[in-house]
């Protein structure tokens, strides 16, 4: 039996699962909740937050609801207040586990997964939160340029390779949101920073890193477990150099976040931003190749980032 060491009591565990507007994704990703394996003596919950779609979530999540009954007790929750960290607040406020289990609506847990979590709040019990690999999960095999990018540029794609059990050191070595598990009472009294995360169809990273510093912070350790591992959605049409370039531009509009908006320089870019730019684009200049290269796709990113960065409002 899996004990609550503070009180000896079994353990409580909730599944948070915040969504917007991706129903078809959102119910394979339910569907492998039916398959989780829940070990005697845990007590666990799934909250699903509808963050205001306006596509058939609400029936997705009743469905399935109604195949995990009596087996996963599920709750639907509708958030208005458009944002993810609104989502996730509200299943912070909502839930009764001691310990939260953050999922993103487009990932599909293995039957172990809970079981690898558990386990590892074995390993470290002095730990306040954890996270785990996050694998590809593709409909078919990728070749060629997909292929490039997706090894290439992996954590764009949400893709997060752990070998072996990892101490965190945020930001740098972090768990993400969308594998994320933290002891409720070791989040912020804020909850997760409304002005970061999924906005509507914008991102402004660091929502999920910025609970991992906290946690960190206040004297706990944060743990990644190399075999609490769930896929990640990646759609082909995503696996382009367009889409490459709209993510690294979400990169530099959190730059404002810790940096502050930009100051003058030539043409109204700041003289550091011109400084790593131009390194970046003398590396790909020297080390050209048949493109795609990695160096190629460095200073295309890198100018993406600036453009965002100066673009933010």
């Amino acid at each position: 039996m899996f004990l609550d060491r503070k009180r000896s009591v079994p353990i409580k565990l909730t599944i948070a699962i915040a969504t917007w507007n991706r129903c078809d994704v959102l119910r394979r990703m339910l569907a492998s909740l039916e398959d989780l394996r829940l070990p005697d003596g845990v007590e666990c919950e799934a909250l699903i937050a509808d963050n205001n779609s306006t596509d058939d979530t609400r029936n997705v999540v009743s469905d399935a609801i109604e195949k995990l009954h009596g087996r996963l007790p599920a709750r639907y929750l509708f958030e208005s207040r458009q944002g993810k960290s609104f989502a996730l607040n509200r299943m912070v406020a909502e839930s009764e586990g001691d310990w939260l289990l953050f999922l993103d609506d487009d990932v599909q847990v293995t039957a172990g997964w809970l079981e690898a979590y558990l386990a590892g709040m074995q390993r470290h019990p002095g730990a306040g939160a954890f996270g785990g690999p996050i694998a590809p999960w593709l409909d078919a095999p990728v070749t060629g340029r997909l292929a490039f990018l997706l090894r290439e540029f992996g954590t764009q794609y949400g893709i997060l390779e752990i070998e072996r059990d990892t101490p965190m050191s945020p930001p740098a070595i972090s768990a993400w949101g969308a594998n994320l598990v933290v002891r409720r009472d070791l989040l912020p009294a804020e909850g997760f920073a409304t002005d970061r995360g999924m906005l509507g169809g914008r991102r402004v990273a660091g929502e999920d890193v910025a609970i991992c510093q906290h946690v960190v912070d206040t004297g706990h350790e944060a743990w990644l477990l190399a075999d609490a591992t769930v896929r990640h959605w990646v759609p082909r049409d995503r696996l382009t150099t367009r889409h490459y370039c709209r993510w690294q531009a979400g990169l530099g509009r959190m730059w404002v976040l810790q940096r502050g908006r930009p100051t003058p320089g030539r043409f109204g870019v700041p003289w550091w931003a011109w400084k790593t730019f131009l390194k970046r684009a003398a590396g790909a200049a020297v080390r050209w190749r048949p493109w795609p290269t990695r160096p190629f796709y460095d200073a295309l990113g890198a100018a993406a980032q600036y453009y965002g960065y100066l673009r933010s409002d």
